[in-house]
């Protein structure tokens, strides 16, 4: 839906080295798209992301966008817009650099989850930072560390992430109707707490476990947990869950997107206890939702 808007703007077409990466099942609605979508079926590693000042690890997949350079000289582009501070933002410098077009760096990273790489990985990035014409930025910690690098604040777009919120707004009041049947068709009740998200390492689950576990007194008869996501920690997750006696939980798994509303209208609360995320989309959906909500200090939505 960001990528629909801004085709009502210019002539917009979005480049993606895959369609889906290893730890997502997304399927792709190709006919609601207003713009054009080339997948360049880059070449890819997953490679293990580590972050011992957090004493957690996961697994990342790393695309080197080998047919980059191709698919923009075909397109020939007035302006080009770069994701991230990696291989492919620093092809679309050097093109820019070379056809003497405009190139926009989009960043979702803060101080917090950069502050872990290499001195090699901060030259880069500021050398890309350094060249940019102008930033997109999802928020205000993206845009204290881009200045912190050498950004101007003029030339940053603050903001530029969104869902339909309307649409997710009207898709989750609709559901509201069916609020009590669908909670005690899976056994919830209380006050429910709702995570949307991957069950991994980044996304804070097992700090959460542990931190309902050592509450668990204060919440047996009160509070109900919905997690609805899959990914490496689901196992471990249910298995703790079944040993904390009077608490309910349910583990949905995987859900499209389209489906999403009605699992927000079944919550009270919506929590992300992230420890490596800058204000996710579903930070936006909870909103819409009208979900009050409780995150990390890492989430980079805080005000």
């Amino acid at each position: 839906s960001f990528y629909n808007a801004l085709s009502d703007f210019c002539d917009f077409t979005v480049l993606t080295d895959v369609e889906s990466e290893f730890n997502r099942k997304w399927r792709l609605d190709s006919e609601g798209f207003l713009f054009r979508h080339w997948v360049m079926n880059s070449f890819s590693l997953v490679l293990p992301r580590i972050r011992k000042d957090l004493d957690y690890a996961e697994h990342r997949q790393m695309h080197f966008s080998e047919k980059l350079w191709l698919y923009l000289w075909r397109l020939r582009p007035d302006v080009v817009v770069s994701n991230e501070l990696g291989l492919r933002s620093l092809g679309c410098m050097i093109y820019a650099k070379i056809m003497n077009c405009h190139w926009i760096l989009m960043s979702e990273a803060t101080n917090h989850t950069e502050g872990w790489v290499s001195w090699p990985k901060r030259l880069i990035r500021r050398l890309l930072i350094s060249q940019a014409d102008g930033f997109w930025s999802n928020g205000r910690e993206t845009n204290h560390f881009l200045m912190d690098r050498g950004a101007d604040l003029d030339a940053i777009m603050p903001d530029m992430t969104g869902i339909s919120t309307t649409e997710f707004r009207k898709s989750s009041l609709l559901a509201y109707d069916q609020r009590e049947e669908l909670r005690s068709r899976i056994g919830l009740s209380g006050i429910v707490f709702l995570f949307v998200g991957r069950l991994e390492s980044g996304k804070g689950i097992s700090p959460l476990m542990q931190a309902i576990e050592r509450r668990k007194s204060e919440l047996a008869g009160r509070c109900s947990f919905l997690f609805v996501g899959s990914g490496a920690l689901q196992e471990e997750a249910e298995a703790k869950a079944r040993k904390i006696s009077g608490v309910p939980f349910h583990f949905e798994g995987f859900v499209q997107p389209d489906q999403l509303p009605k699992f927000f209208a079944m919550g009270d609360v919506f929590i992300m206890p992230t420890l490596d995320d800058n204000w996710p989309l579903v930070n936006l959906e909870a909103l819409a939702a009208g979900l009050p909500q409780i995150y990390s200090i890492f989430n980079g939505g805080m005000m």
